[in-house]
């Protein structure tokens, strides 16, 4: 029995579309999502790692609108000298786990991901934002709705690569904001605690039990 990875880290498009050609690869970038999902288990299969490919670490304009290449992390989100449009996507990175994650994880690979939870995802289809696929076939663009297609299903072939994000230019100023869930519950039972004590939380924790469940709170 074959143990062990094969490993390719592609320093140009083409050499990575070639490997997928052949064969079936993960896809490495980040490494938040494939080496936690091991567990205690070793590296097994083929691996192409895509991180060095310049492109895809960048964030550019032009005319038409925005570009974000597939190995860009949430920090560089952070970072980017960016339009208001996309302040809701700057506050979604900054929810992505602690600084070394951001640091490290990628945007793209949290839509590769497909989790329900991905931050990723709601400031992304306010700002219509549109995903590049790549393959030895040619390159296709979805809009962001049509490329996520349920929990952890997505509509990228065995042989595409996602080479990033288009966002295309807003002909009016937008600010957006975002806020998530978990830090909403956070902020809910601080406040009852302050204000009621225990006895208000109690009655807080109804419904959000009905919430988790799936029912509407009315």
């Amino acid at each position: 029995m074959r143990h062990g990875a094969d490993y390719l880290r592609a320093h140009d498009l083409d050499a990575a579309v070639t490997a997928l050609a052949g064969g079936r690869w993960r896809i490495l970038a980040g490494g938040t999502d494939l080496f936690p999902a091991l567990q205690d288990r070793p590296l097994d299969g083929a691996v192409l790692d895509v991180s060095a490919i310049p492109e895809l670490t960048r964030i550019t304009n032009d005319d038409q609108g925005w570009y974000i290449g597939a190995a860009v992390t949430w920090q560089d989100i952070v970072r980017a000298n960016l339009p208001a449009a996309f302040d809701g996507l700057k506050a979604a990175a900054r929810e992505v786990g602690s600084i070394q994650i951001q640091n490290r994880a990628t945007l793209v690979g949290n839509l590769c991901n497909a989790s329900p939870a991905a931050d990723g995802v709601p400031p992304l289809l306010t700002l219509d934002a549109e995903v590049l696929l790549r393959s030895s076939a040619g390159a296709r663009q979805l809009p962001l709705g049509q490329f996520i297609l349920g929990n952890r299903k997505t509509a990228l072939a065995v042989d595409e690569l996602v080479t990033g994000l288009f966002v295309p230019g807003r002909r009016q100023p937008a600010s957006l904001v975002f806020t998530s869930l978990a830090r909403a519950v956070i902020w809910l039972f601080r406040s009852a605690w302050w204000r009621r004590g225990w006895w208000w939380m109690m009655r807080v924790s109804s419904p959000m039990r009905r919430l988790r469940s799936g029912r509407a709170v009315r």
